[in-house]
């Protein structure tokens, strides 16, 4: 969905989540009527601490809320790659590139190992060709 506005987006937002803009109001501490113009396109922008404030009630990226980047909404980390993710803030800038390479070798062979599976599981064309050949005689 492209909304052009951020009058639109904001409003969509709080449809999504079903939040009244009272409700937002009453979250940033303003007044319903401050709420109102952003709704109406009166108001084109808020403070930052607002937008982030606005954007993290809402559960939307704040850059889609500013500017309609895409995506709305962020991006669910499994909690697997919420542990990898946490650990990386304790550990070296080297030792995480092993961790990274090792992922990627590891992710390299897995997709080869797929492959042969596949390429196991198909004969050739021609291989094919003479199966359909030996059981029509």
């Amino acid at each position: 969905m492209d909304l052009l506005s951020f009058s639109e987006r904001l409003e969509y937002a709080l449809k999504q989540e079903g939040v009244k803009p009272t409700n937002l109001a009453a979250h940033l501490k303003v007044s319903r009527a401050a709420v109102s113009y952003l709704l109406s396109g009166q108001s084109k922008s808020m403070r930052p601490d607002h937008l982030a404030q606005t954007a993290k009630f809402l559960r939307v990226r704040i850059e889609w809320l500013a500017i309609g980047e895409q995506p709305m909404r962020p991006r669910l980390l499994s909690e697997q790659q919420q542990a990898l993710l946490d650990y990386s803030d304790h550990v070296s800038k080297e030792t995480m590139s092993a961790i990274l390479r090792l992922l990627a070798d590891a992710s390299a062979a897995n997709i080869a190992l797929q492959q042969s599976e596949f390429s196991s599981l198909s004969p050739s064309p021609r291989r094919a060709h003479q199966q359909l050949e030996q059981r029509a005689n």
